[in-house]
């Protein structure tokens, strides 16, 4: 049972979705990094207030069930259900996920308002993401009771694709030009809970995507120079659905599009000698995403005199990112990887990392490897690759060393190039 929630992020979604958990009497802890923004998230509960009491039948706030806390980890320790509602950019999410899922209990339920960005990119570095899901509300949050529900790693769906990949040189061996393709077909099962009842409906989609990459490479003495550039787009098409039961909606088709440019340049400066080869890099990248959009169109299964419309259309979102690095290799089979990045967000923040590998190479055909990475977390993994007839068989093995939590993951790959 959800007795108290946790808010982290308290703009006009956050604040939205405040005042709804308020009118249904839960006890909310807020967070928000501007610390100065509870005066603000009262005058905005206030502001709605008049609306809530109309829909809901509720005379006052019961403000003694909202509580302003000033970190993260005070936020969501205690809580049952917590809402993210962080700006739309993987970066930060992605950081703040891992954060939230580090303190928060093993088994709340961890909810994202993202509209467009993906849960298993999301939640990639989550402690247990399997309790994870997208919660993205219809605005505003306290009117519209339409909340689109996407599952995390456990969406129960298929995803249907067939894949085009090609490269081939240009004029010369240092030019090559990357092609992908490619079209995808979906089929899910919707559920949606509403006051204890569930409403379900099947939805199927169709989708179309494609990556242009081209890349060269020049030498000056002990460097070496790649600069490349690269497109890609994705469109995604959702059919019109029908759910059934009390309170069901009957949606329109959805349209997602994607379209990013990435502009890369990569040095590496070769400072080998008979001991042991050494190689420092280094990388400057540029990456705007042009487009990123999404409508979403409803009515109320019996009553189709109103719309409603929810759409996301978002302007060109730029990031740099940087990254500098060091390979060292021993004759002894031993190697050294050690890469520090930095991902930065215009206007939004940046994220921190810090790889470190160690390899062991015994044979030919077999390779041992061990790396600690992170920022905020410290990651290990194992790994062990065989090759045996043309196939490569490895073994995976990740960890959190910084939690002492079920936080591991393993996996079994055996794959063949053609």
């Amino acid at each position: 049972m959800i007795k108290k929630i946790a808010v982290i992020g308290t703009g006009v979604i956050g604040t939205g979705w405040i005042v709804r958990f308020l009118a249904h009497n839960k006890k909310i802890i807020a967070f928000d990094q501007d610390l100065k923004s509870e005066k603000k998230l009262i005058l905005e509960i206030k502001r709605a207030w008049p609306f809530v009491k109309k829909l809901f039948n509720k005379k006052k706030i019961n403000f003694k069930n909202l509580k302003y806390v000033s970190s993260i980890q005070e936020a969501v320790r205690d809580a049952d259900f917590i809402q993210e509602c962080a700006t739309e950019n993987y970066a930060i999410k992605i950081k703040l996920m891992n954060k939230i899922s580090n303190f928060a209990k093993p088994n709340a339920i961890i909810s994202s308002s993202s509209s467009g960005l993906l849960p298993t990119k999301i939640y990639s570095k989550c402690k247990n993401p399997s309790r994870s899901i997208i919660g993205h509300p219809f605005n505003p949050v306290y009117l519209c009771p339409g909340v689109e529900i996407v599952a995390g790693s456990n969406l129960d769906s298929d995803t249907y694709n067939i894949t085009y990949y090609s490269t081939s040189p240009i004029k010369d061996d240092t030019k090559y030009l990357d092609k992908i393709f490619g079209i995808g077909k979906i089929r899910s099962d919707i559920t949606t809970v509403l006051d204890g009842k569930s409403l379900t409906a099947d939805r199927n989609g169709n989708q179309i995507y494609g990556v242009f990459k081209i890349k060269d490479e020049y030498k000056r003495d002990k460097l070496t120079f790649i600069p490349s550039g690269q497109f890609d787009f994705g469109h995604t098409i959702l059919n019109a659905y029908k759910e059934s039961g009390n309170g069901a909606i009957e949606a329109e088709d959805q349209h997602i599009r994607t379209k990013n440019i990435r502009a890369t340049m990569a040095v590496v400066e070769d400072l080998s000698n008979d001991k042991y080869t050494l190689k420092r890099h280094g990388k400057l990248e540029y990456v705007a995403e042009l487009e990123r959009s999404s409508n979403f169109k409803y009515t109320y299964v019996g009553d189709g005199s109103v719309k409603f419309n929810d759409t996301l259309h978002t302007g060109a979102l730029h990031n740099l990112n940087g990254e500098i690095g060091i390979d060292i290799i021993f004759p002894e089979h031993y190697s050294i990887f050690i890469i520090y990045e930095r991902n930065h967000a215009f206007s939004t923040g940046y994220t921190d990392n810090l790889y470190i590998a160690l390899g062991y190479l015994p044979h030919e055909d077999t390779e041992y490897a061990f790396s600690l990475n992170g920022s905020e977390n410290l990651m290990s993994k194992i790994e062990i690759k065989k090759s045996m007839n043309g196939y490569d068989l490895s073994f995976n093995l990740n960890d959190d060393i910084t939690n002492l939590g079920d936080s591991k993951e393993a996996s079994i790959n055996l794959n063949k190039v053609f």
